[in-house]
């Protein structure tokens, strides 16, 4: 919905535009991106990153996301957290 509103003698025009409420938080698979792509990903859906966590993995390269929470699939309120675990790579 949008509404118009003339100010002044008609010389300034100020246009109001809204888009409805905020759209839920929907959860997606982020494991195996990047941090940055999940970031990404994370924001795009509605969603805000909560915690980063970082451990060492044998088996994840550095800077990729070895899990999350809450999980993929799972539907919050617009802004929700999602918290992540990165891996640092081997020791």
């Amino acid at each position: 919905a949008s509404a118009t509103v003339t100010i002044g003698a008609g010389q300034s025009l100020i246009t109001f535009v809204t888009s409805g409420p905020p759209r839920p938080c929907k959860v997606l698979a982020v494991t195996g991106l990047t941090l940055l792509s999940a970031r990404s990903a994370i924001v795009k859906n509605g969603c805000s990153v909560g915690r980063v966590r970082r451990v060492y993995s044998r088996t994840t390269k550095a800077g990729r996301v070895i899990s999350q929470y809450p999980r993929r699939g799972t539907t919050l309120s617009h802004g929700a957290p999602v918290d992540v675990v990165v891996s640092r790579g081997p020791r």
